[in-house]
């Protein structure tokens, strides 16, 4: 997922611009939300075939990054990202129940309910929103994203019960840290890549990334390419 950390820089940075701003700041998500909208669905599609820790940390950046576009995005687009994310996390609530065991959750009722949330009438049409707000304002076709005529979509209501939107943080996906943010996108990158880490060599990777998104902004896809080389030679090493 390219330049991730270097947009949660950016975001955290321009949190409280104006409505351009905003927008501009919530643009750079782009690429990564659609990555992990991407990421996040394969794996539904077979659990079976991914890991455990691979489908957590998918999990996790997918929610991070809606987070962190909450923080900046327009209003025109604040309570779409708050369905989406409500949405997501209901998933990611089903797959912790569980304890994130991909052998099981193909056939587990309280995860095939929760994936039935994401078929909703409201979640395609806040997922619709933010695919014509990509389009209109950053000039970026999201196309992994749903529109308004998916078949199938659903309004039944949400079997998991309510959320409380304000309670969204980084903890219903394991993010309740900073360093655990940066923990499980090291295991992502590293997952990526096809390299086996240990809990320390994700915290250093992650912040290795940190630390070279923070001195070199905008990051490039060579420039990214680079940093993972580099970060994972000198923490696994």
């Amino acid at each position: 997922m390219k330049r991730l950390l270097a947009c949660v820089v950016l975001s955290l940075g321009l949190a409280s611009c104006g409505e351009t701003s905003s927008s501009t700041a919530t643009c750079a998500f782009g690429p990564e939300f659609e990555s992990s909208i991407v990421a996040t669905g394969t794996a539904f599609e077979d659990f079976s075939k991914t890991t455990p820790r691979q489908l957590q940390s998918t999990m996790s950046v997918l929610l991070l990054s809606l987070s962190r576009m909450r923080e900046v995005a327009p209003d025109s687009i604040s309570a779409s990202l708050e369905r989406a994310e409500r949405a997501y996390s209901e998933v990611s609530i089903a797959l912790q129940a569980i304890s994130w065991d991909t052998s099981i959750a193909d056939s587990d009722p309280l995860v095939a309910q929760s994936l039935q949330v994401l078929a909703r009438s409201e979640t395609i049409e806040a997922m619709t929103d933010l695919r014509e707000f990509f389009a209109s304002s950053c000039k970026t076709e999201l196309k992994a994203l749903p529109t308004r005529e998916v078949a199938g979509a659903t309004t039944l209501p949400t079997p998991i019960g309510n959320i409380d939107p304000n309670s969204f943080t980084e903890s219903s996906s394991d993010f309740d840290t900073e360093e655990s943010a940066l923990r499980a996108y090291g295991y992502y990158v590293a997952d990526q890549v096809g390299e086996k880490i240990s809990d320390d060599q994700a915290l250093c990777v992650g912040t290795a990334l940190l630390v070279a998104a923070e001195s070199t902004t905008p990051v490039n896809d060579a420039q990214y390419d680079a940093f993972v080389i580099d970060a994972i030679a000198s923490c696994v090493d």
